[in-house]
């Protein structure tokens, strides 16, 4: 990776590169997203998030979009937010929002929704 990082998120895209997304270093957290491309071992950066994330969750989405939702940044929680990025523009926009959100799980449903478990039992869906 071009930046140094810890709690972050790895997804694999349909195109074989990882999508590297929110996280933090000894500077604070970072807004900053990479693009890891294992063919040639290179990073490069993309679009930069709305709202600073480290440990969070991540899935992609059957659109070919990357769900990002909830987590903590350097002034608290996230809350319930959701943002999906967009490998074909390298953009990150805001989306729905959670009823639960930390720490959790998201698992992508059949159906195309995204599940977000929780460890206290409750469960929300995000679109």
């Amino acid at each position: 990776m071009a930046t140094p990082r810890i709690n972050h998120r790895a997804t694999l895209l349909p195109n074989g590169q990882v999508l590297v997304s929110g996280d933090d270093n000894t500077t604070g957290a970072l807004a900053s997203g990479e693009l890891y491309s294992p063919s040639t071992g290179q990073s490069t950066t993309t679009g930069s998030v709305r709202i600073t994330r480290t440990l969070h969750d991540a899935t992609l989405l059957q659109n070919g979009q990357v769900l990002v939702a909830a987590g903590n940044n350097s002034v608290g929680s996230t809350g319930n937010t959701a943002e999906l990025y967009d490998p074909s523009t390298g953009n990150w926009r805001e989306t729905g929002s959670m009823q639960s959100f930390h720490p959790f799980t998201l698992i992508l449903l059949t159906d195309g929704r995204a599940l977000a478990v929780d460890d206290s039992g409750s469960t929300g869906d995000v679109r």
